[in-house]
Formats: structure tokens, sequence, C-alpha cells
């Protein structure tokens, strides 16, 4: 939604504002939120108190350039206790995505491929295009190819450690195909996808998500952090729309 689209002209400048400030109270730039009335660029004093609901996140930069995430639930100073260590490494991961997102964006509406051409669910793992990408523990896995591959084809995973080899068929009209029971998926395996017109297999590997990764801003940080960027993104696309 508009009002919690990141504004880098504004980040920059209040950031540079934080450097230079005089005023006694310690200010904060908000980075990210899905919180309504903290906008991302806004600067607030590090001692107001914010209420942050269960699934959501506010991520600020501090005036050390320290950047934290504060996730839901959460009742208290914006700029409250630190962290936890894991839960700075995975606010340093969602720093990183969050700087990549407006960049990302531009790069990707540039090119303006129709709905059906691009992935959209966070959830879903293409085989458009070789790539490291993120599944959730005990979600069924599902594969996703873009309408230009739709067809009736056979298709060959083949699990790159072990050599097993599971055929199944993609039937014409559908986009989405269940990954099979009968080939486990291993945390950090490779595999290779193999679609009969495809002039060469599709290398994916494919990382769970921790079992106790339940807020969604933590599981985009997880992402970014084990290279499912484009996941990653999509999943914080759909974070900052639930929160308007």
């Amino acid at each position: 939604m508009s009002t919690t689209k990141c504004h880098w002209f504004a980040i920059v400048l209040a950031a540079m504002v934080l450097r230079i400030a005089t005023a006694s109270a310690a200010q904060v730039v908000v980075l990210a939120s899905t919180v309504p009335g903290l906008n991302p660029g806004a600067l607030v004093d590090s001692a107001t108190a914010i209420k942050v609901p269960a699934g959501g996140m506010v991520m600020i930069n501090e005036l050390s350039g320290k950047t934290r995430t504060i996730a839901g639930p959460y009742d208290g100073p914006i700029a409250g206790p630190a962290p936890t260590a894991q839960n700075q490494d995975l606010a340093s991961s969602l720093g990183r995505l969050v700087a990549s997102r407006h960049a990302e964006q531009s790069r990707l509406g540039a090119v303006r491929s129709a709905p059906d051409q691009r992935l959209q669910d966070p959830e879903l793992v293409t085989v458009a295009y070789s790539s490291t990408q993120c599944i959730r523990s005990g979600a069924p896995v599902r594969l996703w190819r873009p309408s230009t591959m739709d067809a009736d084809s056979a298709v060959i995973i083949t699990d790159a450690a072990t050599s097993t080899t599971i055929r199944t068929v993609w039937h014409k009209g559908l986009t989405a195909l269940n990954w099979p029971d009968e080939l486990p998926i291993g945390s950090g395996g490779r595999y290779l996808v193999n679609l009969e017109f495809s002039p060469r297999p599709v290398e994916l590997v494919l990382h769970r998500l921790p079992d106790g990764l339940t807020v969604p801003a933590e599981q985009a940080a997880w992402m970014e952090s084990a290279g499912c960027r484009r996941q990653a993104l999509l999943l914080l696309e759909r974070i900052v729309a639930a929160g308007g």
C-alpha cells in the first residue's frame, strides 16, 4: 500500500539528520513498518511507546547506526530492550532485504512481465530458472511454472546427492505441481528438475525454514539470509500489504 512504501530519499535524509542531531532526546528512523502511523522515513523519539500486534513488525535505524527489528506482539518504547543475538542477526538480514527492495522493485517493474509470467506467491518454488529457494517445514512443497511453459510435460526430478530419480507428469493448464512424496527433501539439498521441452535441467537448492520461526518478518529475514531473496521480497510485500 502507498503509505508503507519505502521512500528512500526520505530515509537517506532522515539518516543524515540523525547523525547531526544535537537534541538531548535520541531519535530513530523508521525503515519499514506494518504499524499505521509509523511510516518509512519517519523520525521518532526513542522513548515513544508503540504497539506492534502479533504478526506485525517495525524496523528502525538507531542513532548508533544499528538496525533493529521489533516483531509483534510488542508494547513498549520503540527503542526498548536490545534484541537477542539471534534476533539481531535476523534484523540485519531484514535490513539488507529492505535496503534492496526498492532497487529490486524498480528492476522487476521495468520488465513489466504479466502476472502469470512472474512468481507472486512466496510459498511456491519456481522452475523457471535455477536458484536457491526456501520451503516451509511440515507444509506441502509445490512447484510453479509461468504460462509460457504451460504444456503437457513429463517431469524428471533428481536428487543430486543420491541420484534418486522420480518421474511424473505436469498437465497443461496447471501452473503448480506437488512435489512427489517419494522424493524426500533435505534442507540444503540440491535437485535437478527436467521438463521434457526444456533444453537443460533447472537446478534447485532448497532450504527449510526452522520450525520455531513463526513471525512473517523473521521468516522473510531468514529467507534473505539463506539466499531466497525473491521469495523474501514477496513475503515482505505480503507483510506490508497486510499492515494496511
